[in-house]
């Protein structure tokens, strides 16, 4: 089974606003781009998916997105991460798609082996597999089979409001514990954990080499 992977991508205009006391808005808009290119690599080295799918209201990021040979959706303004990920099932619906994953663009330790483990455990149908933020609010992957399985709660304390929706309905849900999935950077600690991790990113690289200005 190949799986379509959905990445919601705010416009740049407020890229990384939490950390704007630490770096100033160009570095945030290259630490996104950072990001989003090793969210992208991982995705591309996946053997589990079809094919990946951009929401976003900037062009730059749909440019850039294009080089991984990324679909693109486009929107007039940001309208939220819930109105991108909806946008996109439509899309997988209407093309057939039998299951996605929804995954953020901020999680730059991403490994393909994450990707194809959650595809893998993800066997029955219906099913949802989930992956928390480092703190257990935020959902940092979403497996769904099929696409419109749940409604989306993003920004509202989303992994326990996934969680629950589905127990609710009696959906088999599955956890997928994962470090390189669960953090995503958006604080100084977020930064500061990543850069005890070595590696070979972009984003490692990038942040590294602003050290001195953020520590």
């Amino acid at each position: 089974m190949k799986t379509t992977v959905i990445i919601p991508v705010k416009s740049l205009t407020n890229t990384k606003s939490r950390l704007s006391s630490i770096l100033n808005f160009d570095e945030r808009c290259e630490l996104t781009f950072c990001m989003l290119n090793d969210v992208l690599k991982a995705v591309k080295a996946s053997k589990s998916l079809a094919e990946i799918i951009i929401v976003s209201s900037d062009q730059k990021v749909l440019d850039f997105s294009k080089k991984f040979g990324a679909r693109i959706l486009k929107e007039e303004y940001d309208e939220g991460v819930n109105a991108a990920v909806s946008k996109a099932i439509q899309l997988c619906l209407k093309n057939g798609i039998e299951s996605i994953l929804i995954l953020p663009s901020d999680i730059p330790l991403l490994s393909p082996i994450d990707i194809d483990n959650i595809v893998k455990i993800a066997e029955e149908s219906p099913i949802m597999v989930i992956t928390p933020a480092l703190r257990l609010n935020g959902t940092n992957a979403l497996f769904l089979k099929p696409p419109n399985l749940i409604q989306t709660f993003y920004d509202e304390d989303s992994f326990h409001n996934h969680l629950r929706f589905s127990l609710n309905l009696g959906i088999k849900t599955k956890i997928y514990i994962s470090k390189r999935v669960m953090l995503d950077i958006d604080s100084l600690e977020d930064i500061n954990i990543y850069l005890s991790n070595p590696s070979k990113t972009s984003t490692y690289l990038f942040l590294k080499r602003v050290k001195g200005k953020i520590s």
